[in-house]
Formats: structure tokens, sequence, C-alpha cells
């Protein structure tokens, strides 16, 4: 008889696959990324706080036509020395493949624990668009105010996106309900959605607190933003083969 974890990492894991098996899969491999995402696009699978943005790249038409958000709440932009590239290197690979990309993010420099200026940001320096989502922030990365964290900037992907028209979404997970906000909306407009599972929520989270009964009840909410995550996708990126 499996427990409540269990029954939670199973349900998880076989959304995931579900979502792997229905949809195209690729690693973090550059422009095995960008093939997945013109094919979502050229599929029938889908339709053709106060965010800041740069002010003369947005909305510019790629050769396609096509709008593609890019999300992610860990990226490393600007002069920060800490964070992810790869959402950045990806962004410009799209804007190469003639897609314009607008890659959105948080005010809330993840790795740094503080906050970013926004209003002096080198946006000129990027090829894409640049949103920042409004996001408390937090002071360790195992902290009760993570959750609160996450949980506001998810609302203000979903205000972002509600004002906004895209033509796919790709979007990291986790944040699991940051993730599970794009997925809705790609899921209501009739649009794909990719998801770039970075790490597992809530399995991944054991091993920091694994507390018997309590950590069952505690992660019901992310593995049930994982399922819902898993059953908008149109496919699913790994950044391993594992």
């Amino acid at each position: 008889m499996m427990d409540a974890n269990e029954t939670i990492g199973s349900d998880a894991r076989k959304a995931e696959s579900a979502a792997m098996d229905a949809g195209r899969t690729a690693t973090e491999s550059g422009s095995g990324v960008v093939e997945v995402a013109d094919a979502a696009i050229g599929s029938d699978i889908g339709k053709a706080g106060d965010p800041r943005r740069t002010s003369d790249k947005p909305g510019v038409q790629g050769v396609h036509g096509k709008r593609i958000a890019v999300v992610t709440m860990g990226v490393m932009l600007g002069d920060e020395t800490k964070g992810y590239t790869r959402f950045r290197t990806l962004s410009k690979m799209l804007v190469d493949a003639g897609f314009s990309v607008d890659l959105v993010t948080t005010s809330f420099q993840h790795w740094e624990k503080a906050q970013r200026d926004t209003r002096n940001f080198p946006y000129d320096r990027y090829p894409f668009g640049i949103w920042f989502i409004m996001e408390p922030g937090y002071r360790k990365n195992v902290d009760v105010r993570r959750i609160r964290s996450h949980a506001v900037a998810a609302k203000n992907l979903k205000k972002l996106l509600d004002r906004t028209s895209y033509d796919l979404i790709y979007c990291e997970i986790p944040p699991n309900d940051v993730a599970r906000s794009a997925g809705e909306y790609a899921s209501a407009h009739g649009i794909p959605f990719i998801a770039d599972v970075n790490d597992l929520w809530p399995e991944a989270m054991r091993m920091a607190f694994d507390v018997p009964v309590v950590s069952d009840l505690a992660f019901i909410p992310l593995a049930h933003d994982a399922r819902c995550v898993y059953r908008d996708v149109t496919a699913v990126v790994g950044t391993s083969d594992e």
C-alpha cells in the first residue's frame, strides 16, 4: 500500500510521462528547443504588480509574425553574476530564428535574494523584450515566505498574460504555481505550452523537509499544481535525459 507521499509522487510522474508521450520532448540542446517551438506553433495542437519592460523592443514582429513568451524566475540578466543563462540564450536563439520574443521574469533576484533595479535596467542590451513581474521575495530557499512570494508572482504573471497576446508560452517549472498560471493561460487561449522541467517539486523538497504526515499535507498543493501543468503541456523540455 502506498502512503500519501508515494501517491503524490506517482501521480506527478504519471502526469509528466503522459505529457511527454502526448507531445514532443527535447533536452536543452539549443536548436532542438527552437525546433520544438517551431513545431508546436505550426502544429494543429494550438492556435496561432506592475510589470516593466523595454520600450523599443516589445511587439517587434519577427519573420514568422509569431510571438513567444519565455517565462523564468531564475534568469541572470544585466550585470548580475548569479542565475541561469540558458533562458536568455534561448530567447536570443528564438529571435534569431525569426520569432518575436518577450522574456518574462521576476523583480526579485532569487540567487542574490534582493530586488532588482528595474528602472535602471540595461534593456537595450538584449534583442528581445523583457518584462519584470512584481514578486515580494524571501530570505532563504527553504522559507515559508517563498511560498507566498511565488503565489504573488503567479498571480502577477496571470495579470500580465491577460493583457498581452502570445502564440506560444515557454515556461520553467518550478515554481509550480507560476507554471500553472502560464499553462492555464495557454489552454484558455488555445495556444501551445512548453514546460521546461528544471526540478521535480515536491519530490525534491523531501531532501530538505521530510516529516511524516506533515510533509504529505504540506506538499499536496505543489503536487496538484504540477499535475495541472503536465495536463496542459504541448511539449516537455528537460535539462537532462533522466
